[in-house]
């Protein structure tokens, strides 16, 4: 977008003397430089052709940013630049915006990080005054009518990279690099809350940390926010101090998460919205709460039966987690009755992911072999669905709930606890079960 401005002056007006004086702008507050555009540069000389007869400063409506400048006399091109950088005067950084009734977006378009291209041309007009414009490319000033954008929008790839690993070398853990794909997602999650800008995640397969202002959020101080969390984090608990929040930051230094991808959008009720994701994700709450650790938990059982071992599968762990998201504000242990097995596990506080598959297995003394089934009014089933033989892929999940309460969910594929079959054929010599090919497709889950 663009505005306009009327003043004097002299002649410096070579393609070089206009870059260099947006990069003296530029580099003062560590923003890079910009080239010369001969495209962007014949736009501008077009349209300040337009104007020989008149000198009225309106804007083109182009495809472009841009910033006007005129004279009654002489002015020259390095004069313009002067006059747009000089509004910074009027550019109030803690609220992104320009002082009550100034003008500052003709400067924070010269100094706009992502419009790395200019052209600009000068005319001599009929009255004897000057017009003056420069375009860029890409535009700066975006998301307000009113030229009231941050400087320090802070919100380029490298920006959440350098952020992110300030944060992680601070704790010894290396650093992290933006990943295309990882930021698409982003992208795509950010532009459906643009409508809303409700902190909601999108319960897909990479860690997420979200963060919403009111207002402008710059990239770098959504990451700020999450770091800030570093003083609720009690290492020694690996647990976040009593009724505060922490868990944006142990994703943000989260060891095994080494490709991120951010996005940023504008909200339709004037906040901003921004994500980040993570691959892997992190946040496996405690040591015990990753895919190895679920795996691991369910192979001893298995194999203390004679049973072949599972595998960690992303498909089942995204459904799982999806389901795990859907509880955070309850907790209830409802089934999802969806097409895999399915275990549950809740506490009030805090539970790991190797204590739920336990409380699982320790129903094998509630389970009779002789009539394959649970003891009276005992539960089983948990069990009998962890050491089923023909499901050899899970995926797992782990959700803290707002009452402070964790709900963690197991799924199995194939399912198991078949309808109408036995867990196995158990040798009580042996202790080993041998099961027979199952064709149902009915869970019973306890």
């Amino acid at each position: 977008m663009s505005v306009t401005l009327i003043i004097p002056l002299h002649a410096r007006d070579s393609p070089q003397d206009y870059v260099n004086a947006h990069n003296t702008a530029r580099a003062a507050v560590g923003v890079g430089p910009v080239t010369w555009d001969s495209t962007v540069a014949a736009y501008a000389r077009n349209y300040a052709n337009q104007h020989i007869g008149d000198c009225r400063l309106v804007h083109s409506g182009g495809p472009y940013g841009e910033n006007l400048a005129g004279g009654s006399g002489g002015l020259s091109g390095t004069a313009a630049v002067k006059l747009w950088v000089d509004q910074k005067a009027f550019y109030d950084n803690n609220s992104s915006s320009c002082a009550a009734g100034k003008v500052c977006g003709h400067y924070t378009q010269v100094v706009w990080r992502n419009s790395v291209h200019i052209g600009c041309a000068k005319v001599k007009c009929n009255n004897g005054g000057t017009f003056i414009t420069c375009n860029y490319d890409p535009p700066g000033n975006y998301n307000l009518c009113t030229l009231t954008i941050p400087l320090h929008a802070l919100d380029s790839p490298q920006d959440y990279v350098n952020a992110h690993n300030t944060a992680r070398a601070a704790v010894g853990v290396g650093p992290v690099t933006w990943d295309n794909t990882v930021a698409a997602y982003a992208r795509n999650y950010a532009n459906q809350h643009i409508g809303d800008c409700r902190l909601v995640h999108s319960a897909g397969p990479y860690g997420e940390n979200l963060a919403w202002s009111s207002g402008d959020l710059s990239g770098i101080d959504a990451v700020k926010l999450w770091v800030d969390e570093k003083a609720f984090y009690d290492y020694n608990s690996s647990s976040c101090a009593t009724g505060k929040v922490c868990r944006h930051y142990t994703q943000v230094v989260w060891c095994n998460s080494v490709r991120i991808g951010c996005a940023k959008a504008k909200c339709n009720n004037g906040g901003t919205f921004i994500t980040c994701n993570y691959d892997p994700p992190g946040n496996y709450l405690q040591d015990s709460d990753s895919p190895q650790d679920y795996v691991n938990a369910h192979n001893t059982a298995r194999a203390a039966v004679g049973v072949g071992p599972v595998t960690w599968d992303n498909t089942v762990a995204a459904y799982a987690r999806n389901y795990a998201n859907q509880h955070m504000g309850d907790c209830r242990l409802v089934h999802s009755a969806g097409p895999y097995g399915e275990n549950l596990a809740w506490s009030s506080s805090d539970l790991s992911g190797i204590d739920a598959v336990k409380l699982w297995v320790d129903e094998k003394a509630f389970y009779d072999y002789n009539s394959s089934s649970c003891v009276a009014r005992k539960v089983c089933g948990h069990y009998t669905q962890v050491v089923w033989r023909n499901s050899v892929r899970i995926g797992g999940a782990k959700g803290k709930c707002n009452n402070g309460g964790t709900f963690i969910t197991c799924n199995y594929d194939p399912p198991g606890n078949i309808v109408g079959q036995r867990p196995g054929n158990y040798l009580q010599s042996s202790g080993f079960f041998f099961y027979p090919k199952s064709s149902a497709s009915i869970t019973a889950e306890q």
